[in-house]
């Protein structure tokens, strides 16, 4: 079972990506005002899907990788709404607040999948990778406790004592 600061990222991360969908309804008219049908769609499908991509990666399948494509994704999504602010072009209203919003949605789920509590989720420890699938037996595999470090069995068995006399 996944962590449950995990689960938690996950839902707020899709929180934040279905706010991207509602600023790209919302823009969507001078977003192919600006640059036509095809780039205004191919970005937001795009960016969607990379976000669903990366998630998805991150938190089912505790990719490393995918986590920090996620956060250079996200640094670059507060660099360009900081940008947006430094500059006065954000939107104000409705669309300027699901903007920051959405930041908000994005952030938070990075901040909880770096908490300590997620490391069992994205990590791959012997144990976690031999629930999920079998591990393959090699022929040192034994059922058998390991033998021959084990100074107490060796000091209390017949022979091993050197005051013995044997």
């Amino acid at each position: 079972m996944r962590p449950k600061s995990v689960a938690l990222a996950e839902w707020l991360y899709l929180a934040s990506i279905a706010l991207l969908i509602a600023v790209s309804v919302l823009t969507w008219d001078a977003a192919v005002a600006q640059g036509g049908f095809a780039l205004a769609a191919g970005v937001t499908a795009f960016g969607v899907g990379l976000s669903l991509l990366l998630l998805i990666l991150t938190t089912r399948r505790g990719s490393r990788v995918a986590l920090w494509l996620l956060v250079a994704l996200t640094v670059l999504g507060a660099a360009g709404v900081m940008l947006q602010v430094a500059t006065g072009v954000l939107a104000t209203g409705l669309i300027g607040m699901l903007t920051i919003a959405q930041l908000v949605l994005t952030i938070l789920p990075i901040v909880l999948l770096f908490r300590r509590a997620r490391a069992p989720g994205l990590t791959r420890s012997r144990t976690a990778a031999s629930t999920t699938m079998p591990r393959r037996r090699s022929r040192h595999d034994t059922d058998e406790p390991a033998r021959g470090h084990d100074h107490r069995r060796r000091a209390v068995g017949a022979g091993h004592c050197r005051g013995a006399g044997l």
